[in-house]
């Protein structure tokens, strides 16, 4: 099965957090320049209120 580039981008990430189980993040929608190479900066904070839905979540 042929991976995407977000998919392993999100398993090395999770790989490096040590996550056992399941977690989420979510990824600025728009690439920040450094040292020359675009970046999408990861978001640390939860940009959504308690008691809303993400657009498409179920």
């Amino acid at each position: 099965m042929k991976q995407t580039v977000t998919v392993v981008i999100a398993g090395v990430i999770l790989d490096v957090a040590k996550v056992e189980k399941c977690a989420g993040f979510m990824v600025a929608r728009d690439p920040v320049r450094v040292d020359g190479k675009l970046c999408y900066r990861i978001i640390l904070d939860n940009p959504i209120p308690k008691g809303l839905k993400a657009i498409g979540a179920r």
